[in-house]
């Protein structure tokens, strides 16, 4: 399943069904799961063909709870965790760099910890100033919420 297929999918039935409530069942089943996925996991085919779907299957379901469950909404919305959702774009793109350039694993504790510092770094003074700067110049009403293309349709 792709991450951004799921996203949309989120979106589509909340928006279809906003009363939702993900069964606190399927979230205990999603908790261990995830926990195996990246504490134990050994990348093979077998986890790209099989390890990998139920995973962000599971995320999906976490993602469900965040939004849907007042607990889950309050333990997800920590400050290290809206930290990191912050600066997650610029920690995707530089963390590939970062392993690349020093080789995982051999060093992906200090590759983690440096694309952390650049992608807060990247976000703070490159992204954020750039897309407020956006903001100001266009037009009033050239921008659509998602939500209300989702819901008018």
């Amino acid at each position: 399943m792709d991450g951004l297929v799921a996203g949309a999918a989120v979106a589509f039935l909340l928006a279809r069904r906003p009363q939702f409530v993900v069964p606190k069942l399927l979230v205990a089943i999603s908790l261990p799961v995830l926990l195996e996925a990246f504490l134990v996991r050994v990348p093979n085919v077998l986890w790209d063909a099989a390890g990998l779907p139920i995973a962000e299957a599971a995320m999906v379901v976490l993602l469900l709870a965040a939004l849907t469950l007042p607990t889950f909404a309050a333990v997800f919305s920590t400050h290290p965790l809206r930290f990191f959702g912050r600066i997650s774009y610029s920690l995707y793109l530089w963390h590939y760099v970062l392993a690349w350039t020093w080789g995982l694993p051999h060093h992906a504790w200090a590759a983690a910890v440096l694309s952390t510092g650049i992608a807060y770094t990247s976000t703070r003074w490159l992204e954020e100033p750039l897309r407020a700067r956006w903001r100001k110049q266009r037009p009033k009403g050239s921008h659509t919420r998602p939500s209300t293309v989702l819901t008018d349709a």
